[in-house]
């Protein structure tokens, strides 16, 4: 049974060698939404063996020699979760070393801890293989569906919690992203719960309810445009009928 772990419902640090990783706060959202890119590239989908076979901290360091804003994002990313560190980096037999806080970060420790930063802060990454073809039918489809829905800012995200929760901003700020994302997330099962319950058990339709302390799963990169098997199927079928 896997080990329960608060960490993030807290707010509180991952430690990982030694080293205290730290959750974004709300406050620090913007400058996080602008190096965390860093993190993001997707090295696996470059068709060259030898990139796909390196580290990603190589893979990194190879691609800041034609992009140098690459390693200052990391540092700035880094400065961020870490928080009063010293970093410098070494080639040791050709593979990059990290020397945060005189501790060594080799590739694998790197891959740890950028997944740490993922799950603290709610950053979805695409570990599917898929052909380009397919990626770009799926980007196209979040594409016209983000346009069609056009999903809340971030402003206005943050003005709608606050306007459901009457906490003062200066609290908000001190936030986490997860915390704020997941309490967004658990009120607006509420709010529909509170608004549709009452319609749907007058109408008979009392399956169709999902409870205000029911499980939300975890979502995938492509969620939103990707359909099952039995929706599939459904849809199917109405079309042949």
């Amino acid at each position: 049974m896997e080990e329960l772990n608060l960490n993030n419902v807290w707010g509180d640090p991952k430690e990982y060698k030694g080293l205290n990783i730290y959750p974004v706060k709300m406050k620090d959202i913007l400058i996080f939404n602008s190096v965390v890119g860093c993190l993001m590239i997707e090295k696996n989908k470059i068709p060259d063996v030898n990139v796909i076979k390196m580290s990603y901290l190589n893979f990194l360091f190879l691609q800041a020699e034609d992009h140098p804003e690459i390693i200052i994002g990391l540092k700035m990313l880094l400065d961020l979760v870490l928080k009063e560190i010293t970093i410098k980096s070494i080639d040791k037999n050709n593979e990059i070393i990290l020397l945060i806080n005189e501790v060594e970060i080799d590739g694998n420790d790197f891959e740890k801890i950028r997944n740490i930063i993922f799950n603290q802060n709610l950053i979805i990454i695409d570990n599917m293989m898929l052909d380009e073809e397919m990626e770009k039918r799926l980007r196209e489809a979040e594409e016209f569906l983000a346009s069609k829905e056009k999903p809340a800012t971030l402003e206005e995200r943050i003005f709608s919690y606050g306007a459901m929760t009457h906490k003062p901003y200066q609290d908000i700020k001190e936030m986490t992203i997860y915390q704020f994302n997941k309490e967004l997330e658990r009120l607006n099962l509420i709010k529909n719960f509170e608004v549709y319950t009452y319609p749907m058990l007058k109408g008979g339709n009392s399956e169709g309810i999902t409870h205000w302390l029911s499980h939300i799963p975890e979502r995938g990169r492509y969620d939103n445009v990707l359909i099952n098997r039995s929706e599939f199927n459904n849809i199917a079928n109405s079309i042949e009928n």
